[in-house]
């Protein structure tokens, strides 16, 4: 357990986004991003006989609690044990922080392996860090690449027929329930096959998936 949360913490240390959170202004709207220095973040523990039920109901309570984004970084972890042995890791994270090909690189780095630099999460790692980023982006060039950006965006959403967009809101709006089904499957076949083609293709596990 020591080695786990020494682990979880060089993985808080080496990647800012990790310690990134987001500081909401008036009408819900984002302002600004705040990257911390330092901090604590919580690792979760759960004994049970039961381990792979556990680490399902552990995966389950973090999706359906949302990301208090102000006061929260943007990773959940918890680890199972069985009588005293460790047997699984459940992290849940924040999708405005860490897309799939960064949840790869993070995976890789926590499991100690470096990724492929020909791969999708080895370009990942050559990325800017997000104060760097945040320094060109509010460089010449980079609001002149921003203003090119959101034009091409007006564009395209000027063109985007309405109707695409409104179904769901439309039932929301009459009270109707939404017209889709959450479904979760657990599969250590799919799991293995499925790193079986990412890694044949060296495409990210999420697009597999």
């Amino acid at each position: 357990l020591s080695a786990m949360a020494e682990s979880v913490s060089g993985l808080m240390a080496r990647h800012p986004v990790l310690r990134t959170r987001f500081r909401v202004a008036g009408a819900n709207r984002l302002a600004e991003q705040v990257l911390d220095a330092q901090g604590e973040i919580p690792l979760c523990v759960v004994d049970s006989d039961d381990p792979e039920r556990a680490a399902l109901e552990a995966s389950i309570a973090f999706d359906q609690n949302r990301f208090e984004i102000e006061a929260e970084w943007p990773l959940r972890m918890a680890v199972i044990r069985r009588r005293g042995e460790l047997t699984h890791v459940v992290a849940v994270y924040n999708h405005i922080a860490l897309d799939a090909r960064g949840l790869d690189l993070l995976l890789a780095d926590l499991l100690g392996a470096a990724p492929d630099p020909g791969g999708p999460a080895g370009a990942q790692s050559l990325a800017l860090q997000p104060l760097d980023q945040a320094r060109w982006q509010g460089s010449t060039a980079g609001r002149r690449q921003s203003a090119r950006a959101l034009r091409h965006w007006r564009r395209v959403l000027e063109q985007a027929p309405y109707r695409q967009f409104s179904t769901m809101r439309d039932r929301a709006e009459a009270g109707e329930e939404p017209p889709y089904l959450k479904l979760v499957l657990a599969s250590q076949a799919a799991l293995l096959a499925a790193r079986m083609i990412a890694e044949r293709t060296r495409q990210s596990l999420g697009h597999i998936l």
